[in-house]
């Protein structure tokens, strides 16, 4: 359908018919929302990547039931994981690319079919589109992104040499990204006195001032004075 419209509706075409699917895809017949996306898909990486990006719950979801109907060994399960991947290829930029990479880690089902090999692979990959990305153009929320990759691969070798300098690249207030539990996966491997400073804020922020922290014992804690 798409197709055969003039190129100078087609765009305009496809951010009504993206809008609609966000908005609605709840709403709408299954087989529609997959006859759309189809459509939206083979369009290719015309309208560049903030387009497609609003489009990625709508995908996940609707591949996500697909996959749940269809065994692995199934040629059915073939169409929903061709989508994905159709899908990653609207995405030309480096910075883009990374974040589509980030957005397929957030299932474990997604990240198993994408089959994007061994995890130090996958992070050598990550950096290389951080390093092609403008430092005054880098999203912290990539950076972020790629160091919970890291954790969740249990790339820790990676981290020990990656995760001080990307920490680094940061700003003060992007620091504050970060949770509780990537201080925890992070602490061991960064020695900067300014980072480790901001750890403590964010465990602070979570846990409380008087929160437990590695290497501090009970008689560290102020005592209580008695009843």
């Amino acid at each position: 359908m798409l197709r055969n419209l003039p190129d100078a509706d087609r765009s305009t075409v496809a951010d009504v018919l993206v809008r609609h699917l966000v908005q609605d895809a709840d709403l709408l017949p299954e087989d529609v929302v997959g006859a759309l996306l189809v459509e939206l898909i083979r369009l290719g990486p015309a309208g560049g990547g903030a387009r497609w990006t609003g489009l990625w719950p709508v995908l996940e979801a609707y591949v996500s039931r697909a996959m749940g109907r269809a065994a692995l060994e199934d040629k059915e399960f073939d169409v929903p994981v061709g989508h994905l991947r159709r899908y990653a290829a609207l995405f030309p930029g480096p910075q883009e690319r990374l974040q589509q990479m980030l957005r397929e880690a957030g299932t474990s089902h997604i990240w198993a079919v994408m089959e994007r090999g061994p995890g130090h692979v996958v992070l050598e990959e990550g950096r290389a589109l951080l390093d092609a990305t403008p430092a005054a153009e880098r999203a912290p929320e990539s950076v972020i992104g790629l160091l919970r990759l890291a954790r969740e691969l249990g790339q820790e070798d990676w981290l020990a040499e990656h995760a001080e300098p990307l920490l680094r690249s940061l700003e003060p207030a992007a620091l504050l990204r970060l949770r509780a539990g990537d201080v925890d996966a992070l602490r061991a491997v960064v020695r900067d006195a300014r980072l480790l400073s901001t750890f403590r804020a964010i465990e602070e922020i979570w846990r409380g001032p008087d929160a437990p922290r590695p290497g501090r014992v009970d008689h560290d804690r102020p005592e209580e004075s008695a009843p």
